[in-house]
């Protein structure tokens, strides 16, 4: 096998990804082209081509160089799960191969795969969170069914209330949800994503109909919004904001709601809901109750040790400070500490 550095834009890439049904929005080269747009990483694909220089196994790094963690390569910073696509064993092993060689020149502080690696005697893996994914049925009435009793019935709630919801890949209603992303996560005391990620996003994967704004209104206030993006298969639920004080009509519900008839009406097959950290049992619950199955996610890594789930809690010290200050202490600590928390 040839191990060789691609372009995300070499369009033999993505004629390899798009050959994969599995292959989610993640592997699409607009998402690492987002990311690396707006932290200044490298992008790079690593492909083990044959003796005919076809692509048989790849998978998109970021090389991620920071004065706080180090250089790293991850695939992918910013992403739940990465998975490495080959055609067969012996491209997949030269891959990891070749990664252990990088590691091994001590360029790279670490090289983490977010998915689990077949084993491999530099490869480390660990399971801090599960992923959750809707298999989705044929028809609107079969998924409704299989929501959970009580989810259903916060649905019905939400659709006789007053709520209102706007669905669309303009610029302004991605800015509308900057400013709900930017209000929850200073309630929450967590800095929030640049704003140009959003933009980028918007550029690189919304305007190319790769997904869409959800937006849910009370009385002209947007009180819920979620970015949600698609591709292949697989519906993904990317983020999500909401308001407080305004849960009791469940917007939330409404728009979750919304987007799986979409799916369904799409002839999509699956609802990534993303991961959650196994000790936070009530987001487990809540995601669950919509028909997901928990799927235990294994990142590997070929750093001697693996990392703890609290050593990527860089601005969690910032709590208190960003709760009880100006929204602009919550940009202003997105815009510099982000890039550094991948």
């Amino acid at each position: 096998m040839i191990i060789r550095s691609l372009s995300p834009t070499d369009p033999a890439w993505f004629e390899f990804v798009r050959s994969f049904h599995e292959a989610t929005i993640f592997h699409h080269p607009n998402w690492m082209l987002a990311l690396a747009e707006t932290y200044q990483y490298k992008p790079l694909i690593l492909a083990a081509l044959d003796e005919e220089e076809q692509i048989q196994a790849g998978i998109p790094l970021l090389d991620v160089n920071s004065f706080l963690t180090g250089r790293q390569l991850l695939s992918l910073p910013f992403t739940d799960h990465c998975a490495p696509l080959s055609k067969g064993d012996d491209a997949l092993s030269a891959l990891l191969d070749h990664l252990g060689t990088l590691n091994n020149d001590d360029r790279y502080k670490n090289i983490e795969i977010r998915w689990e690696l077949p084993e491999h005697q530099q490869v480390s893996s660990y399971i801090h969170y599960g992923l959750f994914v809707i298999d989705l049925p044929s028809d609107t009435e079969e998924a409704f069914y299989n929501i959970q009793k009580r989810t259903r019935k916060y649905i019905k709630k939400a659709q006789r209330s007053d709520l209102t919801v706007k669905i669309g890949q303009s610029a302004e209603l991605m800015d509308e949800f900057y400013r709900l992303q930017l209000r929850t996560r200073k309630k929450h005391g967590v800095p929030v994503q640049p704003r140009r990620l959003f933009r980028s996003i918007n550029e690189n994967l919304i305007q190319q109909d790769l997904g869409f704004i959800m937006l849910a209104y009370e009385n002209g206030t947007c009180v819920a919004g979620k970015v949600v993006l698609h591709w292949q298969d697989t519906l993904t639920f990317k983020y999500g904001a909401s308001i407080a004080a305004f849960q009791s009509d469940y917007p939330n519900y409404l728009l979750t709601w919304e987007a799986i008839q979409w799916a369904v009406e799409k002839s999509y097959k699956k609802i990534d809901m993303g991961r959650c950290e196994t000790v936070n049992t009530g987001l487990r619950r809540y995601k669950l109750k919509w028909g997901a199955e928990e799927i235990p996610l294994a990142y590997s890594t070929y750093a001697s040790v693996p990392p703890s789930v609290s050593e990527n809690k860089l601005m969690s010290a910032m709590k208190v400070v960003i709760q009880h200050s100006p929204s602009l202490v919550c940009r202003v600590a997105g815009e510099i500490l982000y890039k550094h928390s991948a």
